[in-house]
């Protein structure tokens, strides 16, 4: 059905991860996980139409490592780098009476990231994220795209940082440049201590992520979580192959973090969704909109810190 490119990084979780480490210059990890959307019909489904039975089921794995940092003028100034890769793939189920189809999608990204010490009180954190992107069938068809901000942080007090800034994005179905505001609570942040049972844990960059843990023992967390995740992709099938298709998904639901040690972290996540949106164009204009019903969804990771 579609043939994409997209974008493969979550840049709130760039933002945060650079934040909170900055004081752990050095470290290395690897992390993967997997996503899950299950089947799920077309909720605006225009008159006439044989798109009745369509459903779409999706699902993500990915893989990432956190590279070596670079640290200069006695820690004021670091350079964090990481690279991520993923596979998408969309289960097209009845668009045809009794037929299936499974697409792929792959995609690969570098990020650098620039942290910036002013005073014990301040630091600006800029990230910029170029991407190369595949869709598995038409290497033509192959693009780039280039995310990334600038956000300034304040260290209110321990634990605490509160800030805002500009980025531009692709979480909400093509890029666009968006504010940004952003709110990290954790006591443990700048160590490699876990929080204290009792403690919470709070990251905000708003208007992408949301989430809030309380810590009910070193090793395990419990909280909620809810964000907005999504691409652009080009169309190569049929009389649409010119043309372009805008996704966009809410979430929101529970999670469970279990910290076995301080390099060790896992985490599922399951909740239902908010707004499914699918738009096809022309060129700049919308053509057509076949939204998606709210399903549930399933999100599980995987982190390890060297």
């Amino acid at each position: 059905m579609f043939h994409a490119y997209k974008r493969f990084t979550s840049f709130p979780l760039l933002i945060l991860a650079a934040g909170l480490c900055a004081a752990r210059a050095g470290a290395v990890g690897v992390s993967a996980g997997y996503e899950f959307f299950p089947y799920s019909h077309i909720s605006n489904i225009p008159a006439g139409s044989t798109l009745n039975n369509g459903e779409i089921r999706q699902t993500k794995i990915y893989g990432a490592a956190s590279l070596p940092m670079f640290v200069f003028r006695g820690g004021k100034t670091v350079l964090a780098n990481s690279l991520y890769a993923e596979k998408m793939s969309l289960y097209y189920r009845d668009f045809t009476p009794g037929t299936n189809e499974v697409e792929d999608f792959y995609g690969a990204n570098y990020s650098l990231t620039w942290i910036e010490t002013i005073n014990r009180d301040w630091r600006t954190v800029t990230t910029l994220t170029p991407g190369f992107y595949y869709d598995g069938h038409d290497e033509s068809r192959n693009s780039w795209l280039l995310q990334g901000g600038v956000t300034v942080l304040r260290t209110v007090w321990k634990g605490f940082q509160a800030g805002g800034g500009v980025a531009v994005v692709n979480e909400f179905g093509d890029p666009r440049v968006v504010p940004t505001f952003v709110v990290t609570y954790n006591v443990a942040a700048s160590t490699a201590a876990r929080p204290e049972a009792g403690s919470h844990v709070v990251e905000v960059v708003a208007p992408l992520k949301a989430s809030y843990f309380y810590v009910l023992a070193r090793s395990l967390q419990l909280g909620a979580v809810g964000q907005v995740s999504g691409g652009k992709y080009s169309l190569t099938q049929g009389s649409l192959k010119n043309d372009s298709v805008s996704f966009s998904v809410g979430t929101i639901g529970a999670s469970l973090r279990i910290l076995p040690t301080d390099k060790v972290f896992f985490e599922v996540t399951a909740g239902g969704t908010v707004n499914r949106r699918f738009e096809v164009y022309s060129g700049k204009s919308e053509v057509g909109r076949f939204d998606l019903k709210n399903s549930s969804f399933l999100r599980l990771a995987a982190n390890v810190t060297f």
